[in-house]
């Protein structure tokens, strides 16, 4: 079967697949705002919904943190938290507990964090993050 088309103005829209990446970021970029701020975000995913369940627990001074499975949650709210001086908890499962941390864990605990892991699945992060220099390579993760 020959099909012929013909040239033709194109128009119309396209629903695109939201950014993982980009959506922990714009919800991590509202929480830190100094005004209230939409988000209007087609999509969500169990990692982009475990940011922003962290995000509002957050509000608390002693909170528990469920990153889920969520390598992105967990390394984008460590030094959130720590700069904040949220005393947290971050829980995490499977194999995210098993997932390195380093450099980051260094350069938190160089600046005045203390990370503990009260249980396997559990990780504690005290302090409050002081100013200074940071250095992270940027090939050890896509966070």
């Amino acid at each position: 079967m020959n099909r012929q088309i013909a040239p033709a103005p194109i128009c119309g829209t396209v629903a695109a697949i939201a950014s993982k990446s980009a959506a922990h970021r714009l919800y991590l970029c509202a929480s830190l705002a100094d005004a209230p701020t939409e988000i209007l975000c087609d999509g969500t995913s169990k990692d982009i919904e475990a940011t922003k369940a962290c995000l509002a627990a957050m509000e608390q001074r002693n909170a528990l943190l469920p990153c889920g499975e969520s390598g992105s949650t967990l390394r984008f709210l460590l030094p959130v938290a720590a700069a904040k001086g949220v005393e947290a908890v971050f829980s995490m499962e499977g194999r995210l507990p098993q997932r390195p941390l380093a450099p980051l864990d260094q350069q938190l605990t160089n600046h005045g964090v203390t990370l503990s892991r009260p249980a396997p699945h559990l990780l504690r992060v005290s302090g409050r993050l002081t100013p200074g220099e940071f250095t992270l390579p940027g090939n050890v993760s896509s966070q």
